[in-house]
């Protein structure tokens, strides 16, 4: 036995010729494994970064939003309820001193207190049941009401002078939210 493969392929290397080719060999894993980890690094380091954007943010509970709907949307039903009780307490209201539920009687005077505004317009609000009205309101049954005797006194804001005194009537007239 002489130490030859039997096939007849040998190759023969030198010392230096074996280290060059493991030396690159070597070296180009090495580079490869580098370039694999600083894109693993990096990679990480952006996961990293969202999941601490993310930490940040507070935690909503989906129970508690639900439970946020439910009751926003009972308020608007309790403010429709509501609204809708006031005008109908306005429209069935007599507009009389007493005539509120709380009342033990009823008198014959309105419960409106009156206001003369500075631009000239009388504005009426009921004691009761809280109805704004007008003195240039063209209703013929808010005129019945300006026309009762009050139980209160009339007050007044003073007295300007207009150019077109109709106009700023009109225009310092509160609008009806209704």
């Amino acid at each position: 036995m002489s130490g030859e493969p039997k096939d007849g392929n040998t190759i023969s290397l030198t010392k230096e010729e074996l280290r060059s080719i493991v030396s690159s060999a070597v070296g180009a894993a090495v580079q490869s494994a580098n370039e694999k980890s600083s894109s693993i690094f990096a990679e990480s380091m952006e996961k990293l970064a969202a999941a601490i954007i993310e930490s940040k943010k507070p935690y909503v509970d989906p129970r508690n939003a639900e439970n946020e709907k439910a009751m926003r949307e009972s308020m608007r039903q309790v403010n429709e309820r509501m609204h809708a009780q006031v005008v109908a307490s306005q429209a069935t209201c007599p507009h009389l001193q007493g005539s509120s539920e709380l009342s033990d009687f009823s008198g014959q005077l309105s419960s409106l207190v009156i206001h003369r505004l500075d631009s000239g317009v009388v504005v009426g609000i009921c004691t009761n049941c809280q109805k704004q009205i007008f003195s240039d309101d063209p209703d013929i049954e808010v005129q019945k009401i300006f026309r009762m005797k009050s139980g209160n006194r009339m007050s007044s804001a003073g007295i300007r002078n207009f150019v077109d005194p109709k106009a700023a009537m009109a225009a310092g007239r509160l609008k009806d939210r209704a």
